[in-house]
């Protein structure tokens, strides 16, 4: 997660893997952006049709690379959690 240079917005850079010998349904992914003391400035869930992934499924050994772009608004980004869970 980098902010971008004079905007308020933040680039989010993944690489999903499946490192299984079975296709897998695409996860979501729980984005939770904290302040400098470790409080809360936002959270979201994005579904992979959200993040502009192409299928439904990853393939055995296939990698996915996810770029996207998240607005906090004024408010200042000093660290992050990603968690991949299936709804």
């Amino acid at each position: 997660l980098n902010r971008l240079e004079g905007s308020t917005l933040y680039r989010l850079r993944v690489v999903l893997q499946n490192r299984a010998d079975t296709a897998l349904m695409m996860p979501a992914l729980e984005l939770t952006l904290n302040d400098a003391q470790g409080k809360l400035v936002a959270r979201r869930v994005l579904q992979p049709a959200e993040l502009g992934a192409p299928q439904t499924r990853l393939q055995a050994g296939e990698e996915l690379p996810i770029t996207a772009l998240v607005s906090t608004g004024e408010r200042r980004v000093d660290g992050y959690t990603l968690e991949l869970f299936y709804p």
